[in-house]
């Protein structure tokens, strides 16, 4: 079934970043990603603030890992545009272990928001 809602990748590095993670975890990301394109929107946490990213309050966050047995070493973040109650596309924000792609979210929103 193809998906609702386009995927956007706005991060420039996203798929180098999916690229250099583990083929199992690649999978899963496009999985996770395939969720919320086919309108499972809420799938993720909501983000919130955070002084160190600044404002992500209208992204979601999925932890995710290909192994069961300790706790997730990876973090997807996405949003939805224009919101999740009119939802148009879903934007791939950033990718990967769950330090970095927290600190990448903001400066990826925030360069999103300066292009558009």
């Amino acid at each position: 079934m193809p998906p609702k809602y386009p995927v956007r990748y706005v991060d420039p590095h996203f798929k180098d970043r999916l690229i250099a993670m583990p083929r199992d975890a690649q999978r899963e990301v496009l999985r996770l990603l395939g969720r919320v394109a086919g309108g499972d929107l809420r799938l993720g946490q909501p983000c919130g603030f955070q002084h160190a990213t600044g404002n992500l309050d209208d992204c979601r966050k999925l932890y995710f890992d290909v192994t069961l047995d300790r706790s997730p070493t990876y973090r997807l973040i996405y949003r939805v545009i224009p919101d999740e109650e009119h939802p148009v596309s879903v934007e791939a924000i950033t990718v990967g272990p769950k330090p970095t792609a927290t600190a990448l979210a903001g400066s990826a929103v925030s360069d999103a928001i300066r292009a558009s």
